[in-house]
């Protein structure tokens, strides 16, 4: 019974959730919407303002998640450039690889 009820919860909650998505999509976009996407200020929603924005205001990713996916793209982005490539890639490899063999010799000369 529990469990039933445990679905029939979840599907009401989904076609609020499809419905209350639906309405934010119908709406009209106002300069308080466009005041809060202007993250740096520069009077200008770039691509990744505004859809940060969205997912957001929607519960996509909570603000906390978006800051931890930026850190690991700008992590990732070995030359800083904005994108990520098989160079960004290659060096990441070989960073890893380097550090792998930096431990292997320290545990080596600990045993020594």
């Amino acid at each position: 019974m529990a469990e039933t009820f445990g679905r029939l919860a979840g599907v009401y909650l989904a076609a609020k959730g499809e419905e209350k998505q639906r309405e934010f999509f119908s709406r009209q976009l106002t300069f308080a919407d466009i005041e809060r996407m202007d993250e740096d200020g520069d009077k200008k929603v770039s691509k990744e303002e505004f859809i940060k924005f969205m997912l957001v205001a929607l519960g996509k990713i909570s603000e906390e998640d978006w800051g931890q996916v930026d850190d690991l793209f700008d992590r990732l982005d070995d030359n800083g450039d904005g994108c990520l490539s098989y160079e960004d890639v290659l060096s990441m490899v070989e960073q890893s690889k380097a550090s792998m063999s930096s431990g292997k010799k320290a545990r080596k000369a600990s045993k020594m």
